[in-house]
């Protein structure tokens, strides 16, 4: 082969594999793999907030339950009680 022959070789490919890759993007830009509802799903969010809403939230007090603690206090006290309710009933199975 003569240096001329592989000249038009490396060409010829760079020129087919350049209008490969042109024509790949054309096709992706032409064709969406989008369906309608899933394009509709997916449209962006509106950036403007409520600044007023967002701040009144902000400024909400924090209100605990009251029957929460109530459940800790009661929780303990029975533990409190089955401990030394268990504690006798072994002392009396230890001693007939």
């Amino acid at each position: 082969m003569k240096q001329r022959d592989i000249l038009f070789l490396v060409v010829s490919t760079f020129v087919l594999i350049l209008a490969w890759i042109g024509f790949s993007i054309y096709h992706n830009l032409v064709s969406s793999t989008i369906t309608g509802p899933v394009e509709e799903k997916i449209i962006p969010i509106n950036p403007t907030f409520d600044t007023r809403t967002i701040d009144a939230l902000k400024e909400r007090k924090k209100i605990e339950p009251l029957f929460q603690t109530k459940i800790k206090e009661t929780t303990e006290s029975t533990a409190i009680e089955n401990t030394s309710t268990n504690s006798a009933n072994i002392e009396r199975q230890g001693n007939p």
